[in-house]
């Protein structure tokens, strides 16, 4: 049990550091050697972490910038390949539906004539090559194909092939078919 004294008297300013600051409980209690001293760093070593954080750095962004790159052109290339095979599709429905004649054609540009006589060419830089091939066998089917390219060899290439009655062949089975009963 403590003493009523003690209960009495007002707790005792904690005793100042050598130098003249007041020092708490726990730096009173501890031994002066065991005390912890500010750390002390060696003249350059904030300079040698800056430059590493540096390094750090620009190695991080040009990482993530030849990613970004990489990316940008996969996505480059597949919308290209993209509108090839949409073009080659669109001459393909041309070619069924008799706009196009089914024959061999150079590399021919998309090139349209408006009413006004005007010529646009909706599919800049890219032009189509129609070859066919007939079957020995089968002499009533052609085997199309239609290749797409642009004048920019970079940019992909479109190619579709695909089985077709020839036209005299259609004529004559739309002939048969009318006239069924």
């Amino acid at each position: 049990m403590r003493k009523s004294a003690d209960l009495k008297s007002p707790p005792s300013p904690p005793p100042a550091a050598p130098d003249g600051e007041d020092m708490s409980i726990k730096q009173c209690l501890t031994p002066r050697r065991f005390r912890r001293q500010p750390a002390r760093r060696a003249p350059g070593v904030v300079l040698l972490e800056v430059l590493l954080a540096m390094t750090l750095f620009v190695l991080a962004a040009s990482v993530i910038a030849s990613a970004l790159r990489s990316t940008t052109t996969a996505a480059m290339r597949i919308r290209s390949k993209t509108q090839a095979n949409n073009l080659a599709q669109t001459i393909l429905a041309e070619l069924a539906t008799g706009q196009v004649e089914l024959a061999d054609t150079p590399p021919t540009d998309f090139s349209e004539e408006t009413e006004e006589g005007d010529i646009v060419n909706p599919a800049e830089g890219w032009a189509y090559e129609i070859t066919t091939e007939e079957l020995i066998d089968l002499p009533a089917l052609t085997r199309v194909t239609i290749i797409v390219r642009h004048e920019d060899a970079s940019q992909a290439t479109g190619r579709i092939t695909q089985w077709m009655l020839t036209p005299a062949d259609e004529e004559e089975m739309a002939a048969g078919a009318g006239g069924a009963p």
